[in-house]
């Protein structure tokens, strides 16, 4: 039997919270090296390919960003969402903090 993915522990009803969290979490970083072993196959970041494809404006790039944003969004608010993803620099940069 193969554990479950990500979408499936979220969808499971008989999963607590802390179990949840705790399964996710072990997905999440599951995924997260395969895509990094990836990457560096490519001498690459991910953060480079993902930066870059959005900056250069590809719809379903960035279509990829908004979903984490949203998703981040979704379990912290908008404000905590970017205090979390963003650097102390970018936000006092561009003035983020007026975002709630």
């Amino acid at each position: 039997m193969t554990s479950p993915n990500i979408k499936e522990i979220c969808l499971n009803q008989e999963i607590d919270t802390p179990e949840k969290a705790r399964l996710l979490k072990i997905g999440a970083n599951r995924v997260f090296q395969s895509v990094k072993e990836v990457c560096d196959q490519h001498r690459d970041t991910l953060t480079s390919v993902l930066g870059n494809m959005c900056a250069l404006k590809g719809e379903q790039d960035q279509g990829i960003v908004v979903d984490v944003l949203d998703m981040v969004a979704e379990k912290r608010r908008v404000k905590k969402t970017f205090e979390a993803l963003l650097r102390e620099e970018t936000l006092e940069k561009y003035q983020l903090d007026a975002c709630s």
